[in-house]
């Protein structure tokens, strides 16, 4: 049986969507593949911890990652940012000398959910390059030139899904070379995306959006633009939508276990019925300018309960909130 090795990055803020995201994974699960599934993470409660490991069984294994934090709390120190992803993003730096006996490895954000198989995703020739991901249509559309690009037509992936050449990385000692970037020449908010971006430049495999699609583009009106940007032929949206295999809940308003007018909403809520049929959700309708700040008390108390609103309100103070 061929094993195939998943790695996404936790908190316990971030707990219930990775939970939900881990439950697509398995829903879409080829019988003869072995899928290794590894939590990393800073630190979870003991709680959290069973909750994940439980997803386990048959062909898919749960690992649980522990870093430790204290290794890094320098650099952490150092690179101190304002920005609504907290510093557990940069476990990706690591994880080529962490799973030293690996030569690959998919990465997945946990604001993601599968609506398809990924197998064909997972059995990529990286060859010589150092990832596969896929181009940022946010940064096209809204004609985002970084400093460490040389134009916003050159190829610019979004890191939430990548396949991971961890052999050549090592062998290039990339994890130091993403660790020097990050601390003297940072020239963004991103907390490691632009790192990534400027490490690994031309050796990158640009893949389908299929592989990572955001919500926010689920509209007609970007359709001509997505198939200008990645040479597709799209005849309308819905067709799109059928062929796509995973979804990127990037967008604030678009996180589906928040907000009950989340694009695509439909997809996680389906994962987690398969997760617990008879969760309920209580959601907030999004809302920029008003929100309901009872109803929103409320819906995150019944998704994290009371320690992880508490986690939740000391970040959102720290203006470090979740992933």
């Amino acid at each position: 049986m061929i094993t195939r090795h998943i790695a996404l990055i936790c908190d316990d803020n971030y707990c219930f969507p990775t939970i939900v995201c881990i439950q697509s994974i398995i829903s879409y699960a080829s019988d003869d593949i072995q899928y290794v599934i590894h939590v990393c993470t800073f630190g979870l409660t003991h709680e959290n911890v069973e909750k994940l490991e439980c997803l386990g069984g048959g062909n898919v294994v749960i690992v649980i990652n522990q870093f430790n934090k204290s290794a890094y709390e320098d650099r952490l120190k150092r690179i101190s940012q304002k920005t609504h992803v907290t510093p557990a993003a940069l476990i990706k730096f690591e994880l080529p000398l962490y799973f030293t006996e690996l030569d690959s490895i998919l990465y997945l954000d946990s604001d993601i959910i599968l609506k398809g198989n990924i197998d064909g995703l997972l059995s990529i020739d990286l060859d010589n390059y150092y990832l596969a991901a896929v181009y940022d249509f946010h940064t096209r559309i809204n004609k985002i030139n970084y400093s460490f690009n040389r134009d916003y037509n050159d190829f610019y992936f979004n890191s939430g899904v990548m396949l991971l050449n961890l052999k050549m990385m090592r062998q290039d000692d990339v994890t130091s070379k993403f660790w020097f970037y990050k601390e003297n020449c940072t020239k963004t908010k991103l907390m490691d995306q632009e790192t990534l971006n400027a490490v690994c430049e031309s050796k990158v495999i640009p893949l389908s959006l299929i592989w990572n699609f955001n919500p926010f583009f689920y509209k007609e009106r970007y359709l001509n633009e997505i198939n200008n940007v990645y040479h597709t032929d799209f005849k309308d949206i819905k067709t799109l939508e059928k062929e796509v295999r995973i979804i990127h809940y990037v967008g604030k308003s678009d996180k589906p276990w928040l907000y009950e007018d989340a694009s695509l909403r439909s997809y996680w809520d389906a994962a987690l019925k398969e997760y617990d049929p008879g969760f309920q959700l209580v959601l907030e309708k999004y809302s920029p300018n008003s929100q309901s700040k009872v109803d929103s008390l409320k819906s995150k108390i019944k998704l994290f309960g009371i320690k992880g609103v508490v986690c939740f309100v000391i970040n959102r103070l720290l203006n470090r909130t979740i992933l």
